[in-house]
């Protein structure tokens, strides 16, 4: 499963956020609208509640009578033009009237839901008013308005305004409106927003993070450009990167120094030493002392030796500078007939026949000294690790402009381990120590070769029966 980048994580982030700010305030806009509607609500029935008791009755000693309104109105018509429901009960709590939705009620639905004995009580008592929200069976829901009628000091009785509420219905209509319009848009445009932000706060950063991944030991990049409009946490950051370059070039600078005097330190003396025994050879030869010589050629021979390792260790180093190594075209069957020539007294002292299947029009593009490099340490184990009258085949192959080369030798082979350790440094099978001489570097270099001119290398090899090694992804080839 693929990984969410910082800034799409952020991003969310800033989202869930802003639909949580989203989400309370809708809820808090909610709870002042339904603060706001109940208060008018209530403002509503008490105002309708003082006009029936003042329009439309008449307390006349014991009795509590009903009469017509300012404009010759009755109560029910009254009542059906406010959409209000009524229930009158006398002071000893006999149901005397009633309006609107208490005509489908059954006295003791009224009494168990609207006015209980309780509620008649507290308000005949306290002769004052009481505002409540009633939820009937079918879960419809009234705002009540219940006031005690009074005269003087005398209370006739207890009257009870109902009016249907609309008003949780009509938040819950609006939540949902929320929920499914605005809501979803909202997440978006918070998300795009947030992302487009993100993003661009981040953008210092995500450069700064590519400019990281060109580093490498080949490639150490030049300082990074401050600006003055930078966030003063990326300048820092920048800042810090650009001591660690310093240090790192620094580090490769003295190292490469180090490499260069160390084999020029000491090919020096090897080249003296050589030169002096090869004098002292002759001096020998003409007093005839054959084993001193033999003491001297093997001395002799051990350097050259010990030269073409600290060669093998000096190229190593810095095949990976690349200073000044351009690509060019190279021929690939005569450059490979040359390395050949070369090679010429190990493959007749082994008798080995070698084949080159190879147009002589095919070229490639890369760097010539990587080529031969490449080609001559290949080769070269092929002949030193062949078998007498062994074979050698190479095949050039090109495809879709990529070329191939494919290196086959009958020679001694290796077992699985010993391929899987072929590639590094100094590495020599315990098999070959003993019959031939080497530095085990030379697949090291192919290697660290291939790697730089992006080439896919692949080994392949039996004990006993030979070893083929295959070269792919030469480029620009021409040639077929």
């Amino acid at each position: 499963m693929r990984r969410l980048s910082l800034t799409t994580k952020i991003a969310l982030l800033y989202s869930i956020i802003s639909t949580l700010i989203i989400t309370t305030t809708g809820a808090i806009l909610s709870g002042v609208y339904y603060y706001k509607v109940e208060r008018e609500v209530r403002s509503f029935l008490t105002l309708r509640a003082n006009d029936i008791i003042r329009e439309h009755m008449v307390f006349d000693n014991d009795s509590l009578l009903y009469k017509l309104g300012p404009e010759g109105e009755t109560l029910t018509t009254r009542l059906r033009d406010y959409d209000l429901s009524v229930v009158i009960f006398d002071n000893k709590f006999a149901r005397i009237g009633t309006f609107g939705v208490y005509r489908n009620l059954s006295d003791t639905e009224i009494e168990t839901q609207f006015v209980e004995k309780t509620l008649y009580t507290t308000v005949s008592q306290t002769k004052k008013p009481v505002y409540k929200d009633i939820t009937v069976k079918t879960r419809q829901v009234y705002d009540t308005y219940t006031v005690p009628l009074v005269s003087g000091e005398k209370i006739f009785g207890v009257m009870q305004v109902a009016k249907e509420a609309t008003l949780i219905d009509d938040l819950v209509e609006t939540n949902l409106s929320l929920l499914l319009f605005i809501l979803p848009i909202s997440i978006l445009a918070s998300w795009i927003a947030g992302y487009t932000a993100v993003k661009h706060s981040f953008s210092p950063l995500v450069k700064l993070i590519s400019y990281m991944h060109t580093i490498d030991a080949t490639h150490i990049p030049q300082r990074i450009h401050l600006t003055h409009n930078q966030p003063p946490e990326i300048t820092s950051l920048s800042q810090t990167f650009n001591q660690m370059l310093d240090r790192i070039r620094e580090g490769i600078v003295k190292q490469k120094a180090f490499i260069a005097n160390a084999s020029h330190e000491l090919k020096t003396p090897l080249a003296r030493a050589v030169s002096t025994l090869e004098v002292a050879t002759q001096e020998i030869n003409v007093n005839k002392l054959p084993s001193a010589e033999n003491k001297i050629d093997l001395v002799k021979k051990n350097l050259l030796d010990l030269g073409k390792i600290l060669d093998s260790l000096l190229n190593l180093a810095t095949i990976s500078e690349n200073i000044g190594l351009v690509p060019t075209t190279i021929p690939v069957y005569s450059t490979i007939a040359t390395i050949l020539s070369q090679m010429k007294e190990e493959i007749n002292q082994k008798n080995i026949r070698v084949s080159l299947n190879s147009t002589q029009n095919l070229t490639i593009m890369m760097v010539p000294e990587y080529f031969r490099t490449l080609m001559t340490n290949i080769l070269s184990n092929a002949v030193k690790y062949n078998k007498h009258h062994g074979e050698i085949e190479i095949h050039c192959v090109s495809e879709q402009n990529k070329a191939t080369i494919v290196i086959k030798d009958t020679g001694q082979g290796m077992n699985n381990e010993d391929v899987e350790s072929l590639f590094e440094r100094f590495f020599r099978s315990k098999e070959v120590k003993s019959a031939t001489t080497g530095s085990g570097l030379g697949m090291a270099i192919v290697k660290e070769i291939c790697k730089l001119s992006n080439l896919v290398l692949s080994v392949s090899s039996k004990k006993d029966e030979g070893t083929t090694i295959k070269v792919s992804g030469f480029s620009n080839v021409s040639g077929n």
